[in-house]
């Protein structure tokens, strides 16, 4: 299970849960930080998770700060 978070949840981590969602096995979804995602990340989504990919360190700061990350947040 793949959690892809960027910023505002309207380009990078929806196109990278597109990308992964149904191929090579993996289950992938995705949200943003910012309140006027189409998807707020939160501690559901972030447990439901084996791995967590950030796309800047910024987001990576902001997700550890808002949430108890139990997987492994990947900055990719």
């Amino acid at each position: 299970k793949l959690l892809f978070v960027c910023t505002a949840n309207k380009h990078r981590s929806p196109t990278a849960q597109l990308m992964f969602r149904d191929h090579y096995g993996y289950e992938a979804l995705s949200a943003g930080l910012s309140p006027d995602s189409q998807q707020v990340v939160d501690q559901e989504l972030v447990d439901w998770a084996d791995k967590v990919f950030c796309f800047e360190d910024r987001q990576k700061k902001k997700l550890k700060k808002r949430t108890d990350p139990r997987p492994p947040l990947h900055l990719r």
